[in-house]
């Protein structure tokens, strides 16, 4: 699935429920596998939490390989204006996606606000020009370790 198509649901999803529980989408080789994550961000290794699914993952589904991850979460985050060099902070969709075979990593943002029980999108989807995916590294380092002698990409 492209990385649009995991926003737009996830759009979707917000304007229904008015919340976004994180959500990791492992696409193999026959069928895309949905984990729910719910997260209390600040009492959790967000990072070992991923290894440890790695981990099960590999144990559960060895005959396996991936072909992408994708993590969808809602974050606050800051944008800056580059003709004023102000700042503020947003809160937005936020979708992840990582072909393991070509190692492309793609981020994606959708800026919203919750105003009397309605969702209001602010602006257009915007791609984020540098990427780094460490919530999905750290999933496949997990992975990897469970199934270090197998092949990993398609």
């Amino acid at each position: 699935m492209d990385i649009k198509d995991y926003l737009e649901k996830a759009k979707d999803l917000l304007q229904r429920d008015k919340h976004l529980m994180p959500v990791l989408f492992v696409e193999t080789e026959d069928q895309i596998l949905v984990l729910g994550l719910v997260m209390d961000i600040g009492k959790i290794d967000r990072r070992k939490m991923m290894i440890d699914l790695g981990r099960k993952f590999a144990k559960e589904h060895k005959d396996k390989r991936i072909k992408s991850l994708s993590f969808i979460f809602e974050a606050w985050i800051t944008r800056i204006d580059a003709r004023t060099n102000l700042s503020e902070k947003v809160e937005a969709i936020v979708v992840t996606k990582w072909d393991i075979k070509t190692d492309q990593k793609d981020v994606i943002t959708q800026d919203y606000e919750i105003l009397d029980d309605n969702v209001i999108w602010q602006g257009e989807p915007q791609g984020v020009g540098e990427t780094k995916a460490y919530i999905l590294e750290a999933f496949m380092q997990g992975y990897r370790q469970n199934l270090s002698y197998k092949s990993f990409a398609s």
